[in-house]
């Protein structure tokens, strides 16, 4: 997953707490196009794609591809937070980061210290993308990672929205129609999940069904609602023990679904956190043999 940086004049002022060069912020504005944003019309979605500034142009051209010709949304970028330009230790003594952090992996303190900063400069940028969500005024955002790769072609669009010219915002208008009161996020690219232990909440179609499922990872493509949104960017602001995946299936009260089958992959660039091999992207954590099984955790798949 790449590593991330702030956007847009509403988030800022959280420049101010982070070790940003000017020259980052100049070219990251450059980057980014304000005109697709419109007070005058309620906006029921908010696309957003995190990316570095060498990254935006494509990621930009990705949102605004799955918006179309939609009237009821708006699509940009959220610019990636440089993990070179993060402090683990100051970040831990005032309290953003966890002493205790948790990471995957080993190596030496050094290692294990740009690893964490990769993975916070992450979860950071994630943040930031929900508060440009929290202050504009739609009512979905949907966030992806710049390495997000659609799935679904727009065949499956209608037959998944029961509409013949079905596009990307239909299905989720039509996924929307039939969630949980009150959820708060629904990952569309989840991986490394234990599928055969979900439970499915939802048939949205006899293509795609919302499930509750151990192990809902990645994080490289999802819907929130706005109060899921406040309670992520709250959860994301300070005590980060673990990358935002983690954290959010760490936390309870976080009313998190997922697609089955997931509707974004990733196309492999695994960024700063890495992915151990490819098949670490798999959506199910059972579905590769021979799978090292010390857990047993797959002994009932």
């Amino acid at each position: 997953m790449p590593a991330f940086a702030s956007h847009a004049a509403v988030v800022l002022a959280l420049f101010a707490q982070m070790p940003f060069s000017s020259a980052v912020h100049q070219q990251i504005q450059g980057e980014l196009s304000h005109d697709s944003i419109s007070k005058n019309l309620k906006n029921k979605y908010h696309l957003l794609a995190i990316a570095m500034p060498d990254g935006a142009a494509g990621a930009k051209n990705f949102v605004q591809s799955l918006l179309g010709s939609a009237e009821n949304g708006i699509a940009e970028v959220s610019p990636g937070v440089p993990r070179d330009e993060l402090d683990v230790q100051s970040l831990m003594e005032n309290g953003t980061i966890c002493r205790e952090y948790r990471t995957s992996g080993f190596g030496d303190k050094g290692e294990i210290n740009q690893r964490i900063a990769g993975e916070v400069a992450t979860t950071l940028a994630h943040r930031n993308a929900v508060d440009t969500f929290l202050a504009g005024d739609a009512d979905y955002a949907i966030i992806f990672e710049d390495d997000a790769v659609l799935d679904l072609q727009p065949k499956d669009f209608q037959k998944i929205a029961q509409s013949k010219n079905a596009s990307f915002l239909d299905v989720m208008d039509y996924m929307l129609s039939k969630m949980p009161k009150g959820f708060h996020e629904v990952n569309l690219g989840r991986c490394q999940t234990l599928c055969h232990r979900q439970k499915n909440i939802v048939q949205v179609s006899s293509k795609l069904a919302i499930t509750k499922a151990v192990w809902q990872f990645c994080s490289h493509a999802y819907l929130m609602s706005r109060e899921g949104a406040e309670m992520l960017s709250a959860l994301l602001s300070k005590d980060i023990c673990a990358a935002n995946d983690k954290m959010k299936i760490r936390n309870r009260e976080y009313m998190q679904f997922s697609t089955s089958p997931r509707i974004f992959s990733q196309d492999g660039r695994c960024g700063v956190n890495g992915c151990d091999g490819l098949d670490m992207l798999r959506e199910c954590h059972c579905d590769a043999e021979p799978m090292p099984d010390t857990d047993g955790l797959c002994a009932d798949a």
